[in-house]
């Protein structure tokens, strides 16, 4: 019955996570037809690109396949390192440091991460210190001054681990912006302008709200593929049984869960992942940039899993190689690789803007 109860749940889920996705996609079409004109306001200012490079549409082609090609990294984003190897080591080496005083990947809305980081079970062990000692002191009748102290301590601690949070993802977003515009004169000029990885403040809100409404939606799909597992927990408890005397229910629900959480977390990642470059070179706001991330992956996601699959191996490649340089090469070879797949990324998004024809001028 157990298992039953886990199957069914997991059938309710399907159907949740089905319409949150057609609430999406109805979303993006509104968007994508609305929005589907060509743009009057070009976001690019290279002097040496003509019109015909400049003039840009606020809709991606709907095949992506031909910008989004796999060998393009090494060759478009190697290429790029080799010819300005210190604007992007210290821009891919800035965004690492950030990411892992963050504790994500920089993919999606910092506070989405906030609660299952190192300071969150800090935080936690303070609070249930606290309640502890509010619950000893009804018993050696400790006096109110010290358990109101440890209370006040808890709230600025939870206040010091939010407020460090923000402070990180903005400046994140700050040089995300600046990152993205630095991307975009090395490609359309051949020129690497280091001051625009610093200088470009004036994104930097609009990008960190849209990582965290990108985050948002990647946790309301989350949770909601925990669901067959919570249902399993909580009808062994509520018939009366241990956990441990009924693990076949456990292990079908934990299975249902993981199975649509590594489905949900793969579709609706790739859906919102673009969604930073929207924000900085169509200028679009959080969330416009986020569903027109939405449309672009349309029919596009085996395409841009392929693409993020070899993001990942040279990531990988890159931190192994690194450790094998006794860690310390861990600090050049791991933003590297994040400058190769970054800058690949946004020669990708810009042909595929711009066209074939008129990415053959690009300078890398």
């Amino acid at each position: 019955m157990g298992i039953l109860v886990a199957v069914i749940a997991g059938v309710f889920t399907l159907f949740l996570v089905a319409g949150l996705t057609m609430v999406l996609e109805t979303l993006s079409r509104g968007i994508e037809a609305s929005e589907g004109g060509p743009s009057d306001a070009s976001p690019f200012s290279a002097p040496d690109i003509d019109a015909e490079v400049r003039g840009v549409t606020t809709g991606l082609p709907a095949n992506l396949s031909w910008a989004f090609r796999y060998d393009g990294l090494l060759t478009r984003g190697w290429g790029a390192v080799k010819r300005f190897p210190v604007p992007l080591f210290l821009g891919g080496f800035a965004l690492t440091v950030l990411d892992s005083c963050s504790n994500n990947n920089g993919s999606f809305g910092d506070l989405s991460e906030l609660f299952e980081s190192e300071d969150s079970e800090s935080v936690g062990l303070l609070l249930s210190g606290a309640s502890d000692t509010l619950a000893q002191s009804s018993m050696d009748g400790m006096e109110a001054a010290v358990i109101a102290a440890a209370a006040v301590a808890a709230v600025l601690v939870i206040g010091f681990v939010i407020v460090f949070s923000l402070v990180i993802g903005i400046v994140k977003a700050w040089l995300t912006n600046g990152w993205l515009e630095l991307h975009r004169t090395i490609i359309l000029e051949g020129e690497a302008d280091l001051s625009r990885l610093f200088t470009s403040v004036d994104r930097a809100v609009s990008i960190w709200l849209t990582r965290f409404i990108s985050g948002l939606v990647v946790g309301i799909f989350i949770v909601a593929s925990m669901i067959p597992g919570g249902s399993a927990v909580a009808y062994t408890v509520s018939s009366g049984s241990s956990l441990e005397s009924d693990p076949a229910t456990l292990v079908a629900g934990a299975i249902v869960s993981l199975l649509l959480l590594i489905g949900t977390s793969v579709y609706v990642g790739l859906g919102v992942w673009l969604a930073p470059w929207f924000a900085v070179y169509d200028r679009s706001g959080p969330w416009s940039a986020m569903l027109q991330s939405w449309a672009a992956a349309r029919g596009n996601r085996v395409t841009l899993f392929v693409f993020s699959l070899v993001q990942g191996l040279i990531s990988f490649v890159a931190l192994i190689v690194g450790i094998l340089m006794l860690c310390v090469g861990a600090m050049f070879t791991v933003p590297i690789a994040r400058a190769i797949n970054d800058l690949a990324t946004s020669y990708a998004w810009l042909s595929a803007r711009h066209g074939n024809d008129a990415a053959e001028r690009f300078h890398i």
